[in-house]
């Protein structure tokens, strides 16, 4: 239905991705674990293998405001849970605040080593 083409999972929901994986005949290679704890998942790759790829390495995205990147399960608060799609464009804009965030408390501590 969503013509997914890699999952990102966290471990304690693994076994439900896998299998869901078959019956949508992605494999296992393609099944990426967030492993924040850097827990060991033999057979599937933590996500932080995807860090490894470069700009060149991932397809652009010709209209980002309506592709979807990912499809992420709601906690179900007012019924079943459900599929939030969560665009390309809803991803890059948070990546680009992680890093000026990021690059900001750099500054603040190049700043506090000089005092």
């Amino acid at each position: 239905m969503t013509d997914a083409k890699f999952i990102l999972t966290e471990l304690k929901s693994l076994n439900v991705s896998i299998a869901a994986a078959k019956e949508c005949q992605i494999s296992d290679n393609k099944i990426f674990v967030l492993n924040f704890r850097n827990e060991v998942v033999s057979g599937y790759r933590s996500w932080n293998t995807l860090l490894n790829f470069g700009e060149k390495d991932w397809v652009e995205v010709e209209e980002p405001l309506n592709t979807p990147a990912a499809y992420v399960s709601t906690s179900g608060t007012s019924g079943l849970p459900k599929a939030a799609v969560i665009a390309h464009s809803y991803l890059v804009s948070q990546a680009g605040l992680l890093e000026a965030v990021t690059d900001m408390a750099c500054m603040a501590c190049k700043v506090s080593e000089l005092a």
